[in-house]
């Protein structure tokens, strides 16, 4: 156990973020390594490069937002990229509003985003759980339960469980947690050590929980946020055979709807996936991510994660590098 990791009155900050991921990176894809002696091509801007790609999967939080601001700059990538026909869509981590609610939030900040280019791990999770039985037990103290409304995909819905299977969980039941068939894990927008605590109870009861944003941090304004990644790591590190399930990037089920809805959108198939580029500011997420997808990647190192520094760093302990390091967007 490396419980000062998981001190939960400890600020986090990068260093403590890529430690946190490192102990995950067993349960996570494996790390494609650029070819040997290569390395990443360094360039100011992601504008720079647009024409070495035909999409971008852009990350939201630390690319497009940093908290309830527009990234400085993002509104021109999207201008650029609409004139050099190059298509976009936001993957996003953030789990906890249905997509159609995000993609409104980035239109509020000024960023021509509509909703069907938004793909969060919490669509990938519910595309993931259909068929499944209930009763499925809710985390998310922001939302109401999952009738998301959400783009067609091309892909059908009827496997997709109800809304009379889900139920939102109540920390101060902590007894209604066991009752589930399994637990939905889709938040931690208002986090308290009770709803951690009936958590840990479901786990070493054997429930299964499924885990939409495997985020450990996410980047604020002068702080960073504890995402369910890290309250589900600190869990990991104490029941490490607790049947935990993945949906966000890095892993694989957030990145194949991707590329469905990408051909979906646009009508197009057939897409030369070196020529899209995951963009992001964490490497065990959206670089390890996209590496492992057979995709294009940019680490963004000017905003988000590694805006106070540590990208060198954090590339040398993880040995996870991108194609490409851009300071800005």
């Amino acid at each position: 156990m490396v419980a000062d990791l998981f001190d939960h009155d400890k600020t986090m900050d990068a260093d403590r973020t890529v430690e946190i991921y490192e102990t995950l990176r067993h349960r996570n894809p494996a790390n494609i390594p650029l070819p040997s002696g290569s390395e990443p091509e360094q360039h100011d801007h992601l504008t720079d490069i647009l024409g070495r790609f035909d999409a971008l999967l852009l990350d939201g939080y630390g690319v497009l937002n940093i908290g309830a601001e527009a990234v400085p700059g993002a509104v021109g990538l999207l201008e650029a990229a609409a004139r050099e026909g190059v298509e976009v869509m936001v993957l996003t981590n953030g789990g906890s509003k249905p997509s159609a609610m995000t993609g409104a939030r980035y239109r509020n900040l000024g960023l021509a985003i509509s909703d069907d280019r938004v793909i969060s791990s919490r669509d990938a999770l519910i595309e993931g759980i259909a068929g499944a039985d209930g009763p499925i037990g809710v985390i998310d103290a922001e939302c109401a339960l999952p009738d998301d409304g959400q783009p067609d995909d091309g892909q059908p819905n009827d496997g997709r469980p109800d809304d009379s299977q889900y139920v939102q969980l109540d920390p101060s039941r902590p007894d209604q947690w066991l009752a589930m068939a399994r637990i939905v894990f889709f938040g931690a927008t208002a986090w308290t050590l009770e709803w951690q605590e009936c958590l840990i109870r479901a786990m070493e009861a054997g429930i299964p929980v499924h885990i939409a944003n495997p985020d450990v941090a996410a980047p604020h304004e002068g702080v960073f946020s504890f995402e369910p990644g890290y309250w589900t790591a600190a869990i990991l590190d104490r029941l490490p055979e607790a049947e935990v399930h993945w949906y966000g990037k890095p892993h694989r089920p957030i990145f194949d709807l991707a590329i469905r809805r990408l051909e979906a959108v646009t009508g197009r198939t057939g897409w030369d996936q070196t020529r899209i580029a995951m963009v992001g500011d964490t490497l065990h997420t959206d670089i390890l991510g996209g590496n492992a997808a057979g995709l294009a990647t940019v680490l963004i190192t000017g905003h988000g994660l590694f805006r106070y520094g540590g990208a060198e760093a954090a590339m040398e302990k993880s040995g996870i590098h991108p194609n490409f390091i851009t300071r800005a967007v």
